[in-house]
């Protein structure tokens, strides 16, 4: 029940009635592609990254899969609202991988130029209960 709501909040799904195929295929492993699992992520929000307001978003690589949020603009301690881009799901392949998260200044750049470097984490997920 919980997950067909996180997946689909606006949708009210039967007890009774089965989840979509592919919300099947998002979230439970299949012999046939070889996953074990899958990890389900969703950024809330950073505190004080800088003295600066930047206009901030948040990459996440998880195995081969990556995700970025939406930039959120002018802030030292940006919170992202429910309806903008946050969540992702990621496959696992195998027990130990780790999920690296990285918050960038995404600011308006010069050709060939980098976006500025604010934080980052590296999440062992065995380690997670």
């Amino acid at each position: 029940e919980y997950l067909e709501s996180f997946v689909q909040p606006w949708h009210e799904m039967p007890r009774n009635q089965k989840p979509p195929t592919s919300i099947e295929q998002e979230f439970w492993a299949s012999p046939q592609d070889g996953r074990v699992g899958s990890l389900r992520v969703e950024v809330l929000g950073c505190i004080g990254l800088s003295k600066n307001k930047v206009d901030t978003a948040v990459y996440l690589v998880c195995g081969d899969a990556a995700f970025a949020t939406d930039v959120i603009n002018g802030s030292r301690s940006p919170m992202w609202p429910a309806c903008s881009k946050r969540c992702a799901v990621f496959p696992l392949f195998h027990a130990y991988v780790r999920l690296y998260v990285g918050a960038f200044d995404v600011s308006v750049l010069r050709a060939g130029e980098n976006d500025d470097f604010r934080g980052r984490v590296v999440v062992d997920i065995p380690s997670i209960r």
